[in-house]
């Protein structure tokens, strides 16, 4: 897992050419415009347009993904966001047409957990598990959820 601002996701392009499909949809996209649903942005890269009400940390889940990497992109409010590596996670059912599995963490694993606010990001890849949308200070939250093939 790596996160930093948006204005700096074109410096993680050579980590994952897939990225720069993400830039380029968000340099032609009007983001704020955009309804919450599901678009495909070609490549096989999709976005998913999420707005929530954030939760406690005991009302989140966890998650983990196979198919798919995660760029989580905060465009309103903010989120706090759990991660541990896969290893410490116990196996969960997975559902494949979804991509996604809910673990819970193994007993003794040692949680970080990272603030995002509006404009910052998290890139999050198979062995990343996360547990997103957790109440930092918003009451309200957009983001955006590149779904980039793994």
């Amino acid at each position: 897992m790596f996160a930093d601002r948006i204005e700096n996701l074109k410096l993680y392009i050579p980590y994952n050419e897939k990225i720069k499909v993400v830039c380029d949809y968000l340099a032609k996209t009007d983001i704020h415009a955009l309804e919450v649903g599901k678009y495909d942005i070609g490549e096989g890269v999709r976005v998913v347009v999420n707005a929530f009400t954030p939760k406690t940390r005991e009302a989140a889940r966890w998650e983990t993904h196979k198919k798919y990497i995660d760029l989580q992109y905060l465009i309103e409010g903010d989120e706090s966001m759990g991660y541990l590596p896969v290893e410490e996670v116990e196996e969960a059912e997975y559902d494949a047409e979804k991509d996604v599995s809910h673990p819970t963490p193994k007993a003794g694993a040692s949680v970080s957990e990272i603030a995002l606010t509006t404009g910052c990001f998290a890139f999050l890849e198979p062995r990343d598990a996360h547990r997103p949308s957790v109440k930092l200070h918003a009451d309200a939250s957009k983001k955006l959820i590149f779904k980039i093939p793994v």
